[in-house]
């Protein structure tokens, strides 16, 4: 720790103890030492005086320098550890505190981050095949800010995330959920394993916490004779693209995903009604949309257009 002292001329000339320097780790909201803290340091001087070996000459002589500076010192935590506190300085000029009182807010970390236990999917465990696993992981009230979470699918089976199992970093939520959306293209049906970990500020990793997913083979559908297409775009309110949502016709098997420009098309469905559910992620947060959607009959395609509000 490092600070200086500003004091008037006529200070610190008295007796050795008149005048003072305190210097004391103290509770985050107040003033208190609370039981365990370690006591307070105190100083006699308004400098520094460090005096040590110069040099040996070859007599034998040994020549001691000094140093007079602000004051530069190792302050003790003692049994404090991951908790806020404050450092606070006070400096005593016989009975009164004439002197400025400075206060500086730390953070004592001895531990890393720590993931709460689940890593939630939405909306379950198994997804088809080709589609993007959604979810979100929280973590519990840490003392030094997350500075990132990393998540991905153990690809190979190796227990551990690795650069070959793309890991996504996740952004800064606003309200605690770290949002995930893991694209699972490539990947054959079978079950799998995500692991996410989290790095605070400091530089520390969390243990690593896991979830079984299953992607299943994607349900094989019966082209009737009789079919259509239904295409289209999908934008934020705004009328940006929203890239990578989920498109599905509810009750049936047909499925995809919005390109970048945000279009997207369903080939070979059959006429009738249905009700188009679009999913995707707008400015950090899962949003949805559903449609009532009618194909009237053979080689009459549909276009639509579905807006994600925030």
């Amino acid at each position: 720790m490092k600070f200086e002292v500003n004091a008037p001329e006529d200070a610190f000339l008295g007796p050795a103890d008149a005048d003072s320097v305190k210097v004391m780790f103290v509770a985050e909201n107040s003033d208190d030492q609370p039981p365990g803290y370690p006591e307070p340091c105190y100083f006699f001087s308004d400098r520094q005086v460090q005096v040590y070996l110069n040099e040996l000459t070859p007599s034998g002589e040994l020549k001691i320098a000094t140093k007079v500076g602000d004051f530069d010192i190792p302050l003790g935590v003692g049994g404090l550890r991951n908790t806020r506190v404050r450092i606070l300085a006070k400096v005593t000029f016989g009975n009164s505190e004439r002197g400025e009182r400075k206060d500086v807010p730390i953070i004592l970390q001895a531990d890393p981050p720590v993931l709460n236990k689940a890593i939630v999917l939405e909306p379950e465990a198994t997804v088809p095949a080709g589609q993007s696993i959604h979810g979100y992981v929280t973590v519990e009230k840490w003392y030094s800010p997350i500075k990132e979470i990393q998540i991905g699918v153990d690809r190979n089976d190796s227990g551990s995330l690795e650069e070959t199992d793309k890991p996504e970093k996740l952004i800064r939520p606003d309200d605690g959920k770290w949002r995930f959306t893991l694209p699972t293209e490539g990947l054959p049906p079978r079950g799998y394993t995500l692991i996410a970990k989290a790095t605070d500020s400091l530089g520390m990793t969390s243990k690593a916490i896991t979830r079984n997913v299953t992607l299943d083979k994607p349900a094989t559908h019966i082209i009737p004779p009789t079919t259509s297409t239904i295409s289209g775009t999908i934008t934020d309110q705004e009328g940006r693209p929203v890239n990578g949502a989920d498109i599905t016709l509810r009750g049936t098997n047909f499925t995809t995903q919005s390109d970048a420009s945000g279009k997207f098309t369903i080939k070979d469905v059959p006429h009738g009604t249905y009700k188009l559910e679009a999913r995707g992620v707008v400015i950090g947060s899962y949003r949805s949309a559903k449609e009532d959607i009618v194909l009237p009959g053979p080689s009459e395609p549909l276009t639509v257009h579905i807006k994600l509000m925030w």
